[in-house]
């Protein structure tokens, strides 16, 4: 579509019904999305701007207030809203709307999945004992196990994201296993690696420095390219004493 549309002047808008499908499942990435978008657009010379009167966007009923900018205008949706609907009466098949949907935030609630990987992570103290609490000072060992099941053989990039509870500060160089590529940042420790029937495991440390009962956000992992294929852990909790009290 890109090819045609980009050097040979199409202009007619024809997906496939399999990329179609693809996005409205919302299984998509950037860079999907972007090749998708690159497929429409193809020449701009063949584009027609739309106009921004007619089209209207309702949330839960109400009609939300346009804000312009430089490539078309914008609306914020209120955070309780549970239906979206827009509308653009003067769109037809040579003259499209197209719309990004940008959210920030945490999901309020999370449920254990496993579509096509499987992802464990424990925390152990230093004999070697799973713990779900500590004291401040204390080291912890942490341990991510990830392989593939299902239908899925082989991810050649998969990418597995360690949202650290509060509390935890994650030690320099002390992650170990066969990566691709890895982050440690102060929050989270990200692990770009090739996933397949064979568990592979990862390790690092990190020093508990607050005292508190601190919710501990679900491990996730997912193929870069595929985001159907993904696994996401259980929330749980850790308790962090002060020994001191």
């Amino acid at each position: 579509e890109y090819i045609a549309r980009q050097y040979f002047n199409m202009t007619s808008i024809n997906l496939p019904k399999t990329i179609t499908d693809y996005v409205n499942a919302g299984n998509y990435d950037s860079f999907t999305a972007s090749a998708i978008i690159m497929s429409v657009i193809g020449n701009k010379s063949d584009t027609t701007a739309l106009n921004n009167d007619g089209i209207t966007v309702i949330a839960n009923g109400k009609k939300l207030k346009q804000e312009s900018d430089s490539d078309g205008f914008f609306v914020n949706i209120p955070t309780d809203s549970d239906k979206l609907q827009i509308n653009c009466p003067k769109c037809d098949n040579g003259s499209n709307v197209f719309y990004t949907l940008i959210t920030m935030g945490y999901p309020r609630q999370v449920r254990p999945e496993s579509n096509g990987i499987e992802i464990t992570r424990k925390y152990y103290n230093a004999d070697g004992h799973e713990v779900n609490s500590g004291n401040i000072g204390d080291i912890i060992d942490v341990q991510i196990v990830a392989r593939t099941r299902g239908n899925t053989d082989k991810i050649a990039n998969g990418v597995i994201l360690d949202l650290l509870p509060g509390g935890f500060v994650p030690i320099s160089d002390t992650l170990t296993g066969d990566a691709d590529f890895t982050e440690i940042r102060e929050d989270r420790i990200i692990i770009y690696t090739k996933l397949s029937r064979t568990p592979v495991t990862f390790k690092y440390r990190a020093q508990l420095s607050a005292s508190g009962q601190f919710a501990v956000p679900p491990i996730n992992a997912s193929d870069m390219y595929n985001p159907a294929i993904n696994a996401v852990g259980k929330t749980e909790s850790f308790t962090v004493s002060n020994a001191t009290n």
